[in-house]
Protein backbone atom coordinates (compact mmCIF):
# COMPACT_ATOMS: atom_id res chain seq x y z
CA UNK A 1 0.00 0.00 0.00
CA UNK A 2 1.30 3.48 -0.85
CA UNK A 3 0.22 7.10 -0.46
CA UNK A 4 -0.41 9.47 -3.04
CA UNK A 5 0.71 13.38 -2.32
CA UNK A 6 -2.54 14.22 -1.16
CA UNK A 7 -2.72 11.62 1.17
CA UNK A 8 -5.34 9.12 -0.93
CA UNK A 9 -3.96 5.29 -0.86
CA UNK A 10 -3.19 3.70 -4.10
CA UNK A 11 -1.79 0.56 -5.38
CA UNK A 12 2.16 -0.02 -5.61
CA UNK A 13 3.33 -0.70 -8.69
CA UNK A 14 6.43 -0.84 -7.76
CA UNK A 15 8.55 -4.21 -7.34
CA UNK A 16 9.57 -4.81 -3.54
CA UNK A 17 12.80 -4.14 -2.58
CA UNK A 18 14.61 -6.09 0.37
CA UNK A 19 12.67 -6.21 3.41
CA UNK A 20 14.55 -3.53 6.10
CA UNK A 21 16.01 -6.15 8.42
CA UNK A 22 18.06 -8.36 5.04
CA UNK A 23 21.01 -6.32 3.75
CA UNK A 24 20.47 -5.72 -0.05
CA UNK A 25 23.41 -7.73 -0.89
CA UNK A 26 22.74 -10.60 1.33
CA UNK A 27 22.93 -14.02 -1.20
CA UNK A 28 20.47 -16.75 -0.86
CA UNK A 29 22.37 -20.21 0.13
CA UNK A 30 23.56 -22.41 -2.33
CA UNK A 31 21.18 -25.45 -2.90
CA UNK A 32 21.71 -28.75 -1.29
CA UNK A 33 23.83 -31.18 -3.43
CA UNK A 34 23.30 -35.04 -3.52
CA UNK A 35 26.38 -37.13 -2.99
CA UNK A 36 27.65 -39.24 -5.51
CA UNK A 37 27.28 -42.23 -6.13
CA UNK A 38 31.04 -43.04 -5.65
CA UNK A 39 31.52 -41.06 -2.98
CA UNK A 40 28.77 -42.89 -1.21
CA UNK A 41 30.19 -46.23 -2.05
CA UNK A 42 33.39 -45.18 -1.05
CA UNK A 43 32.25 -43.97 2.38
CA UNK A 44 30.86 -47.14 2.63
CA UNK A 45 33.79 -49.08 1.78
CA UNK A 46 35.81 -47.32 4.47
CA UNK A 47 33.49 -49.07 7.09
CA UNK A 48 34.14 -52.77 5.93
CA UNK A 49 37.40 -54.63 6.60
CA UNK A 50 40.37 -54.92 4.77
CA UNK A 51 40.41 -57.52 1.79
CA UNK A 52 42.89 -60.31 3.25
CA UNK A 53 45.16 -62.59 1.17
CA UNK A 54 43.76 -66.16 0.81
CA UNK A 55 46.61 -68.39 2.66
CA UNK A 56 48.75 -70.69 1.58
CA UNK A 57 48.74 -74.61 2.98
CA UNK A 58 52.28 -74.02 4.37
CA UNK A 59 51.19 -70.74 6.25
CA UNK A 60 47.58 -72.61 7.69
CA UNK A 61 50.02 -74.96 8.75
CA UNK A 62 52.33 -72.58 10.32
CA UNK A 63 49.47 -71.21 11.93
CA UNK A 64 47.65 -74.66 13.68
CA UNK A 65 50.19 -74.96 16.93
CA UNK A 66 50.30 -72.47 20.05
CA UNK A 67 53.48 -71.40 21.53
CA UNK A 68 53.78 -74.77 23.73
CA UNK A 69 53.48 -76.61 20.61
CA UNK A 70 49.77 -77.63 21.09
CA UNK A 71 46.97 -77.97 18.50
CA UNK A 72 44.97 -74.96 18.19
CA UNK A 73 41.32 -74.98 17.67
CA UNK A 74 39.18 -74.01 14.74
CA UNK A 75 38.56 -70.42 15.91
CA UNK A 76 41.70 -70.09 17.13
CA UNK A 77 43.74 -70.67 13.86
CA UNK A 78 41.28 -68.20 11.86
CA UNK A 79 41.88 -65.52 14.29
CA UNK A 80 46.15 -66.04 14.33
CA UNK A 81 45.57 -65.82 10.13
CA UNK A 82 43.48 -63.10 10.57
CA UNK A 83 46.44 -61.36 12.84
CA UNK A 84 48.75 -61.88 10.10
CA UNK A 85 46.85 -60.64 7.15
CA UNK A 86 45.61 -63.44 6.11
CA UNK A 87 42.32 -65.43 5.19
CA UNK A 88 41.24 -69.32 4.46
CA UNK A 89 37.98 -70.85 4.21
CA UNK A 90 36.78 -72.85 6.88
CA UNK A 91 37.01 -76.48 5.07
CA UNK A 92 41.15 -75.74 4.28
CA UNK A 93 41.83 -75.07 8.14
CA UNK A 94 39.40 -77.91 9.18
CA UNK A 95 41.69 -80.64 6.78
CA UNK A 96 45.13 -79.02 8.11
CA UNK A 97 43.57 -79.50 11.54
CA UNK A 98 42.31 -83.04 10.91
CA UNK A 99 45.95 -84.04 9.49
CA UNK A 100 47.96 -82.59 12.38
CA UNK A 101 46.12 -84.07 14.72
CA UNK A 102 46.42 -87.43 13.14
CA UNK A 103 49.86 -86.78 14.71
CA UNK A 104 49.21 -87.40 18.01
CA UNK A 105 48.69 -90.90 17.40
CA UNK A 106 52.16 -90.93 16.35
CA UNK A 107 55.10 -92.33 18.52
CA UNK A 108 56.88 -89.75 19.78
CA UNK A 109 59.97 -89.14 17.80
CA UNK A 110 63.45 -88.92 19.88
CA UNK A 111 66.06 -85.77 19.22
CA UNK A 112 68.42 -88.77 17.37
CA UNK A 113 65.33 -89.71 15.55
CA UNK A 114 64.58 -86.30 14.42
CA UNK A 115 68.14 -85.61 13.61
CA UNK A 116 68.00 -88.59 11.32
CA UNK A 117 65.38 -86.91 9.37
CA UNK A 118 66.96 -83.67 8.71
CA UNK A 119 68.16 -84.62 5.74
CA UNK A 120 66.96 -85.20 1.93
CA UNK A 121 69.31 -88.72 0.40
CA UNK A 122 71.07 -85.86 -1.47
CA UNK A 123 72.01 -84.02 2.08
CA UNK A 124 70.02 -80.95 1.21
CA UNK A 125 68.43 -79.89 4.40
CA UNK A 126 64.44 -80.69 4.58
CA UNK A 127 61.87 -77.50 5.01
CA UNK A 128 60.09 -77.76 8.31
CA UNK A 129 57.12 -79.50 6.82
CA UNK A 130 59.72 -82.13 4.74
CA UNK A 131 60.72 -83.42 8.12
CA UNK A 132 57.15 -83.67 9.54
CA UNK A 133 56.07 -86.04 6.40
CA UNK A 134 59.24 -88.24 7.12
CA UNK A 135 58.90 -88.55 10.89
CA UNK A 136 55.30 -89.58 9.93
CA UNK A 137 55.92 -91.65 6.99
CA UNK A 138 58.16 -93.85 9.96
CA UNK A 139 55.47 -93.08 12.61
CA UNK A 140 56.70 -91.00 14.21
CA UNK A 141 55.64 -87.20 15.16
CA UNK A 142 57.14 -84.40 16.86
CA UNK A 143 56.08 -80.67 18.17
CA UNK A 144 56.96 -77.98 15.95
CA UNK A 145 59.31 -76.49 18.64
CA UNK A 146 61.48 -79.52 18.45
CA UNK A 147 61.64 -79.52 14.99
CA UNK A 148 62.32 -76.25 14.72
CA UNK A 149 65.46 -76.54 17.39
CA UNK A 150 67.49 -79.33 15.43
CA UNK A 151 66.65 -77.00 12.19
CA UNK A 152 68.34 -74.19 12.79
CA UNK A 153 71.63 -75.63 14.38
CA UNK A 154 71.69 -78.02 11.22
CA UNK A 155 71.42 -74.81 9.33
CA UNK A 156 73.85 -73.17 10.79
CA UNK A 157 76.05 -75.64 9.63
CA UNK A 158 75.94 -73.65 5.95
CA UNK A 159 77.90 -71.22 7.45
CA UNK A 160 81.46 -73.78 7.84
CA UNK A 161 83.50 -74.80 5.77
CA UNK A 162 82.93 -77.78 3.27
CA UNK A 163 85.29 -80.35 4.89
CA UNK A 164 87.10 -82.17 2.63
CA UNK A 165 87.45 -86.14 2.11
CA UNK A 166 90.71 -86.28 4.07
CA UNK A 167 89.25 -84.08 6.84
CA UNK A 168 86.18 -86.28 6.81
CA UNK A 169 88.48 -89.15 7.08
CA UNK A 170 90.44 -87.66 9.86
CA UNK A 171 87.38 -87.62 12.47
CA UNK A 172 86.07 -90.93 11.47
CA UNK A 173 87.51 -92.50 14.26
CA UNK A 174 87.35 -92.35 18.30
CA UNK A 175 90.78 -91.50 20.10
CA UNK A 176 90.64 -95.57 20.63
CA UNK A 177 90.39 -96.44 17.22
CA UNK A 178 86.78 -97.61 16.83
CA UNK A 179 85.07 -96.26 13.94
CA UNK A 180 82.44 -93.41 15.05
CA UNK A 181 78.52 -93.33 14.13
CA UNK A 182 77.74 -90.73 11.55
CA UNK A 183 76.39 -88.25 13.60
CA UNK A 184 79.45 -88.51 15.85
CA UNK A 185 81.44 -87.85 12.90
CA UNK A 186 79.09 -84.40 12.17
CA UNK A 187 79.75 -83.63 15.75
CA UNK A 188 83.78 -84.13 15.52
CA UNK A 189 83.93 -81.67 11.98
CA UNK A 190 81.25 -79.33 13.93
CA UNK A 191 83.44 -78.78 16.49
CA UNK A 192 86.48 -78.38 14.44
CA UNK A 193 84.57 -75.31 12.34
CA UNK A 194 84.02 -78.04 9.47
CA UNK A 195 80.57 -79.43 7.93
CA UNK A 196 79.60 -82.31 5.80
CA UNK A 197 76.33 -83.54 3.97
CA UNK A 198 75.14 -87.08 5.35
CA UNK A 199 75.96 -88.64 2.05
CA UNK A 200 79.81 -87.74 2.22
CA UNK A 201 79.93 -88.77 5.79
CA UNK A 202 78.20 -92.36 4.94
CA UNK A 203 79.89 -93.32 1.93
CA UNK A 204 83.35 -92.58 3.66
CA UNK A 205 82.35 -95.06 7.03
CA UNK A 206 81.05 -97.58 4.16
CA UNK A 207 84.79 -96.86 2.91
CA UNK A 208 86.06 -97.27 5.96
CA UNK A 209 84.55 -100.41 7.34
CA UNK A 210 85.34 -102.44 4.05
CA UNK A 211 83.52 -104.80 2.23
CA UNK A 212 80.54 -106.48 4.44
Amino acid sequence: MAFSHDGSAGTSTGVPGPSRNQPAHAVSSAPYQVPSLSSRSGAASEGQPPKRRGATDNQITAHLHNDDGSLRTHRDVISALQAAGLGAGVARIAAQLQAAGSARRLRSATDEQINAHLRNDDGALRTHRGVASALHAAGLGARNARIDAPLRAAGAARLRSSATDAQINAHLRNDDGALRGRDQVASALRAAGLGASRARIDALLQAARGPQ
